[in-house]
């Protein structure tokens, strides 16, 4: 099966059967995984959001190619349908996830705006046993959904110890400027290093 098959079956049906087709063809263990990475994509572009459930459990299925996990994931994004997000952050805990389906997960969280999931992604940022990758998407994401005083202490508390100072400094300055604050990090009385946030 090659990408010129793909583009065939999408030009022979209407779309509710291209629908059909595809998640077919995704489900085929036959298929060349990187036929089927393609797949998802078309899923994702077509944005039928009726074909997120079974994108969920395929993408949950860790017998899955991660190719195809990654580009399933990548595809709920494009979809827009908010309502995966708490399945995509249950995916996201899951300490053994492949660390490429992670960073997927973590931007595809991103790209669907779904503001709710930011304290659950701010966890998992300070978590330094989660792969460097998977939380350099996570600030990243951060970054676009974060905007509140209590995101940005966060983030300033994990800065200086983090193996990612420089993705989550990117994420600070952004989500700092559109909470309308200022950070300032000031030595306690014991030398400690103290976080001091003032509204603009």
């Amino acid at each position: 099966m090659t990408r010129e098959h793909i583009t065939g079956a999408l030009a022979a049906v209407d779309n509710t059967g291209v629908i059909t087709r595809l998640l077919q063809m995704l489900s085929n263990r036959q298929l060349d995984d990187y036929v089927r990475g393609d797949i998802a994509a078309a899923l994702g572009t077509l944005g039928d959001r009726s074909v997120a459930p079974d994108l969920l459990r395929l993408l949950s299925d860790q017998q899955l190619d991660k190719y195809v996990r990654w580009s399933i994931a990548r595809a709920l994004g494009t979809l827009g349908e908010r309502s995966v997000a708490p399945d995509l952050l249950r995916l996201l805990f899951n300490q053994q996830l492949d660390s490429s389906v992670g960073t997927s997960i973590a931007t595809a969280l991103g790209t669907l705006g779904e503001r709710s999931v930011v304290p659950d992604l701010l966890r998992l940022l300070s978590n330094q046993q989660l792969d460097p990758n998977v939380r350099t998407s996570i600030a990243q994401s951060l970054g676009i959904l974060a905007n509140d005083a209590e995101s940005v202490r966060v983030m300033a508390t994990v800065l200086p110890t983090s193996n990612i100072a420089d993705s989550i400094h990117r994420a600070l300055w952004t989500t700092s400027h559109r909470a309308g604050v200022r950070i300032f990090i000031i030595e306690g009385e014991h030398g400690e290093e103290q976080v001091e946030i003032i509204k603009l």
